[in-house]
C-alpha cells in the first residue's frame, strides 16, 4: 500500500469506480474513488448507445475528504497550446490535455455530493470538451428536421432555440438537440449529431408549453431554474442522432414584429459568432482542421428568423423544410 509520504503528489490514488459513457456517440472513460462521479454521469450519459469506434478520453477525478459549508464559486478557464484549466478554488480545480485526450480533477467531497455543480462544471465540461478536441466542431444551436431536411437553429442566450426546437417537435419535426449539434471533423458531410435523449428548458418555458408544468424545476449550478427532461417521457416526440444541414437560422424574437414570421437571407460570416461564441486558442493543432470543417456549413442557406410567436416560427420553418432545395 502506497502511503502519503511515499506518494507526496497522490499520483497513486486508487480509483476503485470506472465506467465508460458515450457522450455524442464517442467513449469516454471516467476513473474516480467515488462514487458520486459516476451517479452524476450516470445522469448525464446513462443508457446512450456507442456510435464511433475510437479511442476513449479519460477523465480521473479525485475526491478529497474535505467539505466545504459553501460550494466553491464557478470555475475560471485558462488555456495555453494543448493544456486547458478549470480552477474553482484551491480544493477545487481540473486539467486537460486536450492533445491527449486526458483530463484529471482534484475536487473536495463536498463538490462530489453536489451533483449539479459537478455535472455543469466539471465532469460534462471536461469530458465535452476533450471529445470535440478530439473529433468535433460543436455548434451552439438547436437542431430540427422534417423531409429530410434540417434547420439549425442559433442565437445568444434566451433566444428560444430550446423552446423552438420543442415546439417544432410537437408539431412532428424530428428533434436532434435543443443547443449544441456538432459537426464530426472526419466526415466530409454537412451532417450534425446530437444528443437528442435530453431537453433544457427555462423555468419559465412552462408559460408557452403548460405540459411542462407537471414536471419539477431544479436548480442549476449556474443558479438558474430549468427543466430538464429525457425525450423519452415525452409523448409524440420522434428523435434522432444525426441530421443534414440545410439551412441555418438565427432567432431574432420580438412583439415588434409582424404576426407573420419572415426570414431575411444573411451571410455565413454573420452567422458565424453565434454558432461558435468561444474561440479556441489559435496555436492549438486542430484549428486549421476546425476552420475546414467549418467551410462545409457554406453550402447551407443563412436566414435571419424574424417572429413574434412560436406558431408563426414553426409555421415558417415548415415552410422552408418543404420547399423544393
Amino acid at each position: 500500500m502506497t502511503t502519503p509520504a511515499a506518494d507526496p503528489l497522490l499520483a497513486a490514488t486508487s480509483l476503485p469506480h470506472h465506467a465508460v459513457y458515450h457522450p455524442f456517440g464517442f467513449p469516454a472513460r471516467i476513473e474516480t474513488n467515488h462514487p458520486a462521479v459516476l451517479e452524476a454521469a450516470n445522469t448525464s450519459w446513462n443508457g446512450l448507445p456507442p456510435r464511433f469506434d475510437t479511442a476513449p478520453v479519460t477523465l480521473r477525478i479525485v475526491i478529497s475528504p474535505s467539505r466545504n459549508e459553501t460550494l466553491p464559486p464557478p470555475p475560471t478557464f485558462r488555456a495555453q497550446r494543448h493544456l486547458l484549466h478549470l480552477i474553482a478554488d484551491a480544493a477545487n480545480y481540473a486539467c486537460c490535455d486536450l492533445a491527449a485526450g486526458f483530463g484529471a480533477a482534484w475536487l473536495a467531497e463536498s463538490t462530489a455530493l453536489s451533483p449539479e455543480y459537478l455535472r455543469y462544471y466539471f465532469l460534462e465540461a471536461m469530458a465535452l470538451t476533450l471529445v470535440e478536441a478530439r473529433h468535433l466542431l460543436s455548434l451552439h444551436a438547436a437542431c430540427v428536421a422534417r423531409h429530410g431536411r434540417g434547420l439549425l437553429l442559433c442565437g445568444g442566450s434566451g433566444a428560444g432555440k430550446s423552446s423552438l426546437a420543442f415546439a417544432c417537435a410537437l408539431d412532428g419535426f424530428t428533434y436532434i438537440a435543443d443547443d449544441c449539434a456538432s459537426l464530426v471533423r472526419a466526415r466530409p458531410t454537412r451532417a450534425v449529431i446530437g444528443s437528442p435523449h435530453l431537453i433544457r428548458f427555462r423555468h419559465s418555458a412552462v408559460e408557452l408549453f403548460p405540459q411542462l408544468a407537471a414536471h419539477t424545476p431544479r436548480r442549476r449550478a449556474n443558479g438558474d431554474f430549468s427543466l430538464e427532461l429525457p425525450t423519452a417521457h415525452l409523448s409524440n416526440i420522434v428523435t434522432a442522432h444525426e441530421s443534414p444541414v440545410d439551412a441555418i437560422l438565427i432567432l431574432d424574437r420580438s412583439p415588434h414584429h409582424p404576426a407573420a414570421a419572415s426570414l431575411v437571407p444573411i451571410p455565413l460570416d454573420e452567422a458565424r459568432p453565434h454558432l461558435c461564441p468561444i474561440a479556441w486558442p489559435p496555436e492549438l493543432w486542430i484549428t486549421r482542421e476546425r476552420e475546414q470543417t467549418f467551410s462545409r456549413l457554406r453550402g447551407a442557406a443563412v436566414f435571419r428568423l424574424l417572429y413574434r410567436d412560436l406558431a408563426s416560427a414553426v409555421s415558417r420553418c415548415n415552410q422552408l423544410v418543404a420547399a423544393s432545395p
